[in-house]
């Protein structure tokens, strides 16, 4: 239970994370045509699907961003959840 309110209440940090790892230094976020936060997340889920769904070899440096935006958000939630498990409730996660 305690997971799901995590994840659901991280939304904004998940947001924060997007936006530091797709984020173009070439092209900043800015109100009208460019590259987008969006774009550049769905250009490494198009690449993730073709390369992992479909088998295809195409570009799989656009692969790290998508793989290092769902490590740093797992990781964000595990840390919380230790930490809550840990330091608020006594329990500790690694009982030993």
């Amino acid at each position: 239970m305690l997971l799901i309110i995590l994840l659901i209440c991280n939304i904004p940090t998940y947001v924060f994370i997007a936006w530091v790892v797709f984020d173009s230094p070439d092209k900043p976020l800015k109100p009208g045509p460019g590259r987008s936060t969006g774009d550049a997340f769905y250009e490494a889920l198009v690449t993730a699907l073709k390369t992992y769904a479909f088998g295809v070899n195409g570009d799989t440096f656009n692969l790290f961003p998508m793989i290092s935006f769902l490590v740093a958000c797992g990781l964000a939630v595990f840390g919380e959840y230790y930490l809550l498990q840990t330091y608020v409730f006594g329990q500790p996660v690694f009982p030993g």
